[in-house]
């Protein structure tokens, strides 16, 4: 496969990791307005998904796979390894084992969310050796990364203010006064 497509599918990695960072926390839906970590959630889970494809996709491509020995042996990759263990053990063990691997209804923090978490810093680790985008990753990680916060921060002040343009008509007491967070 030519070296400039595999430079495209780098860069359509990293414009999916900075959509999934940009749009976990502006996921929302009208219809799921009492579970308002739900399409947050989702969609995050989907986008990891999907970079998880699309990183396996260019791994057969170049026939290069990522080595994470140097990270399982590090002090964070230890510490993750431990959480994600103890987190599957409170599963296994768990008196309510769905709500355990899903996460309840409104929050959707369960192992399956954990998971994701875990299986997006490795595709942050992964991604930040690719040739296209390792001149600039963590500059732009750091932007996205800021974005992310900024807007809806941004948002909840302009609620603070009585103006929402998009989720007006919504009662705020139902969420006990509090902005739309982040996930």
């Amino acid at each position: 496969m030519p070296s400039h497509s595999n430079a495209k599918l780098e860069k359509v990695i990293g414009a999916a990791i900075a959509l999934t960072i940009l749009g976990a926390p502006l996921a929302f839906s009208s219809a799921l307005n009492a579970a308002f970590a739900l399409p947050e959630a989702v969609f995050f889970r989907v986008m990891t998904s999907l970079i998880v494809a699309l990183l396996l996709i260019y791994a057969l491509r170049t026939k290069r796979f990522p080595s994470l020995h140097d990270f399982f042996f590090s002090g964070i990759g230890i510490a993750f390894l431990i959480f994600f263990a103890v987190q599957l053990l409170a599963v296994i063990f768990s008196i309510a084992p769905a709500i355990s691997t899903f996460g309840n209804y409104f929050r959707q923090q369960g192992l399956l969310t954990q998971a994701h978490y875990f299986i997006f810093v490795l595709v942050l680790i992964v991604s930040a050796g690719l040739p296209a985008l390792r001149e600039n990753f963590r500059t732009n990680l750091v932007r996205v990364l800021a974005l992310s916060g900024l807007l809806p921060a941004l948002y909840a002040i302009a609620q603070r203010f009585n103006f929402d343009p998009f989720f007006g008509e919504w009662n705020i007491a139902a969420f006990y006064g509090r902005v739309f967070g982040t996930l």
